[in-house]
């Protein structure tokens, strides 16, 4: 999975829990993820 795919794939989970800057924290998880 690509950087990009998971993007794609975080931006609706977190947006159907409620999170109301899904993108912005969707690229925040996947920095710290990587490292």
């Amino acid at each position: 999975m690509t950087g990009a795919e998971a993007l794609r794939a975080a931006i609706p989970r977190l947006k159907a829990a409620g999170i109301d800057s899904a993108p912005r924290d969707a690229r925040l998880l996947l920095a710290h993820a990587m490292g």
